[in-house]
C-alpha cells in the first residue's frame, strides 16, 4: 500500500461553517524522494478522493516569514538554494494546483510546521506583535503567489516542549484571529491541526476561539497508543458520547505504513 497522507474527515466545531463532508488529505513532500513501491507522487493523487488537499510542510523563519520547506521537490526545476539536491520531481506545489484541473471543487493548502519544527519558533514569532504581523502579511503573499487556496497551521504544540511558553494559547488565538481578518475578504481558508489528550485543552488550546476564527480543525486523533508502551492499546480509541449527534462527528483516519 502506497505511503502519502493522512486521510481526515474533519470537525464542523466551526460556527461559521454548514455541517457537511470533508475528506482532508495531507500530502508529505518527502514521500517523492523515497525509492520504489514507498514513493508516492503527486500524479499519484485521485483528487475526487479528496475534498481538500494539504501540502506538507512549509517552514516558519525567526523572522515571522514563510519559507518553502524544501526547495528541491517544492519548487520549479533549478530554484532550489545552495546546498539542496536536484530532485526527480520537482515543482511540488504548482504539480498539486493542477490536480484542480481534474476536480475544480477541489482547495489546496499549504501547512507550516509539523512534527520536526518544534514549538520554539512558533512561541518566538506568535507572542511577538511585530513578528506577528510580519508572519500574517508574508501568509497571505505566500498563500496567494504559490496558488494555494489557504493556510495550515500544525504547531505541536503551544505551551509544551523546548522553547515554548505560558504565553503560547493566548499567542495563538490572536494569531488566528489575525489572520481571519485578512484572509476573510480574500476569500482564503485557514485551518489549524490540533493535538486531541484532554491534557491540551488547558494548557495549549482555546477552543471556542480557535473554533471562531478557523475554517475547520484538523484533530489528530491517533497515536493514543504507540510502540513506545509497553502495554498494547488501541491506535485511536474513538467512542461516541449519549447525546452525540452523529452528523456533527467525525472519523479520523491515519494512512500509515510500517514505520518502526
Amino acid at each position: 500500500m502506497h505511503l502519502w497522507m493522512c486521510l481526515l474527515v474533519v470537525s464542523s466545531l466551526c460556527a461559521k461553517t454548514k455541517a457537511q463532508s470533508r475528506v482532508v488529505c495531507y500530502f508529505d513532500s518527502w514521500s517523492l524522494t523515497r525509492t520504489g513501491d514507498d514513493q508516492y507522487r503527486i500524479e499519484d493523487i485521485d483528487p475526487s478522493l479528496c475534498t481538500h488537499v494539504i501540502y506538507a510542510f512549509a517552514d516558519l523563519a525567526s523572522d515571522g516569514t514563510i519559507r518553502v520547506g524544501d526547495p528541491s521537490t517544492d519548487l520549479p526545476s533549478g530554484l532550489g538554494r545552495d546546498g539542496w539536491f536536484s530532485a526527480e520531481f520537482p515543482d511540488g506545489y504548482n504539480r498539486l494546483n493542477l490536480l484542480k484541473q481534474q476536480n475544480p471543487n477541489l482547495k489546496t493548502l499549504i501547512s507550516i510546521g509539523g512534527e520536526d519544527a518544534g514549538s520554539a519558533i512558533f512561541s518566538r514569532v506568535f507572542n511577538s506583535e511585530e513578528l506577528r504581523a510580519m508572519f500574517v502579511d508574508n501568509a497571505v503573499i505566500f498563500v496567494e503567489e504559490n496558488g494555494f487556496d489557504g493556510l495550515d497551521i500544525d504547531w505541536e504544540f503551544p505551551g509544551e516542549g523546548t522553547g515554548s511558553s505560558t504565553s503560547d494559547k493566548v499567542a495563538f488565538t490572536d494569531t488566528l484571529a489575525d489572520i481571519r481578518t485578512r484572509f476573510t475578504p480574500l476569500g482564503l481558508l485557514l485551518t489549524v491541526a490540533c493535538s486531541s489528550p484532554s491534557y491540551f485543552l488547558s494548557g495549549s488550546y482555546d477552543v471556542p476561539s480557535i473554533a471562531e476564527n478557523v475554517d475547520f480543525i484538523n484533530l489528530m486523533t491517533y497515536d493514543f497508543h504507540s510502540s513506545s508502551e509497553l502495554a498494547t492499546g488501541l491506535n485511536a480509541p474513538l467512542y461516541e458520547r449519549e447525546g452525540d449527534d452523529i452528523k456533527e462527528l467525525n472519523v479520523v483516519c491515519l494512512h500509515r505504513g510500517p514505520f518502526f
